[in-house]
């Protein structure tokens, strides 16, 4: 959405109301009762209450692509306000799409939701790490991970395109 007081704003559409219809849906820190604005969650406990309501290797897939992404394009505002899940009209959980993403340091320059104990520079062992708790296979772990890497390649090519400030795209990049 433009704006004149700088280069705009990104919306998308709610994936909680699909025509007149509304899905419940419930945050991760809803779900826990956790004060999202006391950084002391860790993607493990995340993992946890999304198998827990889903019974779905898929559902565990998409979250851990989305804690690769929040790893890979460093963003740290990864509180558990901003993961969800919805249930449809039979009563079965899913994970909501993503949303929230965005580049951010986050309290101290840590993630808000750590991964394995490890909050101010993850590394891909505690990736691996993660995904060995599910039984993810090596292979499936290897490809969900350079699936995004593959993508924060494009990325400042994309920044560019949208008019991002080149001092900003360098300070930005050099963090991913």
């Amino acid at each position: 959405i433009e704006s004149g007081h700088h280069q705009g704003y990104f919306a998308v559409k709610r994936f909680d109301h699909i025509k007149n219809r509304r899905f419940h849906t419930h945050s991760i820190s809803g779900l826990l009762h956790h004060n999202f604005r006391i950084p002391s969650l860790d993607y493990e406990q995340i993992f946890q209450v999304v198998w827990s309501l889903t019974q779905s290797i898929s559902e565990l897939e998409q979250l851990f692509l989305q804690l690769v992404f929040n790893v890979v394009f460093h963003n740290r505002d990864d509180h558990g306000k901003n993961f969800s899940l919805l249930m449809d009209e039979k009563g079965a959980w899913k994970l909501s799409p993503s949303y929230d993403l965005t580049f951010s340091f986050g309290p101290n320059g840590e993630h808000c939701t750590t991964i394995m104990g490890e909050g101010k520079s993850p590394k891909k062992e505690h990736l691996l790490k993660t995904s060995s708790l599910y039984n993810f296979s090596k292979n499936k772990t290897k490809e969900l991970i350079e699936r995004v890497i593959e993508t924060s390649e494009q990325w400042e090519n994309l920044a560019k395109n949208a008019g991002i400030n080149s001092n900003r795209i360098s300070e930005i990049k050099k963090r991913f």
